[in-house]
């Protein structure tokens, strides 16, 4: 009897859809609102929508609704770069700006900590970030240095656990403080030389290395909010 029922339970919850919305600062006349929805009976069926929100008008910044189209989310952005060179140079030296606007979600699944458990975690996350750095690299190696400014960061993981005795689920608001901070980047760089008449025209790309964060400076502060909290059925 247990079984039947544990395998209703199942279908119930990963069958429905999972609705929700969250104001990054209810108080304050400006903020960013994220709403949107998740099927959990199949990863391709979500939306997700991130606005400005001004007074009383929400203005559309980014749309999401399908993993499948856009498994790392979708960005928005603006970039531009300068070089002295090419990548492989003995000697190169370039410029990079970015401000880019991430929207998404992200997906994962593990056992719980009570044997038998089934767990799964849908995050949606907003990113809104802008930067600058000037690198110089000289074959085999590149080494940068930037800085940067995190202006929205927000994350809402929604998550779900069934185990043999109980069905969980609860969810959290967190919105990151924004910070001003420096990084120092690092890559290695592979290049293959092909040997024809014309010269040696050489292919090159770029294995990134870990980046170092130097200085931080705070901005404001961030906040979490369990908006969902949690709640347990027991069958």
């Amino acid at each position: 009897m247990k079984t039947i029922i544990l395998a209703t339970l199942l279908v119930l919850a990963f069958s429905s859809t999972i609705n929700f919305e969250k104001d990054s600062n209810e108080g304050s006349p400006i903020g960013v609102f994220t709403k949107g929805f998740f099927n959990p009976a199949t990863s391709g069926e979500a939306k997700i929508e991130s606005f400005l929100r001004l007074a009383n008008e929400l203005i559309p910044l980014a749309e999401v609704s399908s993993a499948n189209q856009h498994p790392e989310g979708q960005r928005l952005g603006y970039g531009y770069i300068f070089c002295t060179g090419h990548v492989g140079d003995i000697f190169n030296a370039c410029f990079h700006a970015t401000a880019e606007l991430w929207i998404g979600w992200s997906v994962t699944q593990g056992n719980g900590n009570v044997t038998g458990n089934f767990a799964v975690t849908y995050t949606p996350f907003t990113f809104l970030r802008a930067g600058a750095n000037v690198s110089v690299e000289s074959y085999p190696a590149e080494v940068g240095y930037g800085g940067y400014v995190s202006i929205i960061d927000i994350t809402i993981p929604i998550f779900a656990s069934i185990g043999q005795s109980a069905l969980c689920y609860s969810g959290n608001f967190n919105f990151a403080p924004g910070a001003f901070f420096t990084q120092i980047s690092t890559a290695l760089l592979e290049c293959e030389w092909v040997i024809t008449t014309s010269g040696q025209p050489k292919t090159c790309g770029k294995v990134f290395g870990p980046n170092f964060q130097h200085l931080s400076f705070p901005l404001w502060n961030g906040y979490q909010n369990a908006f969902l909290s949690n709640t347990c059925f027991n069958f």
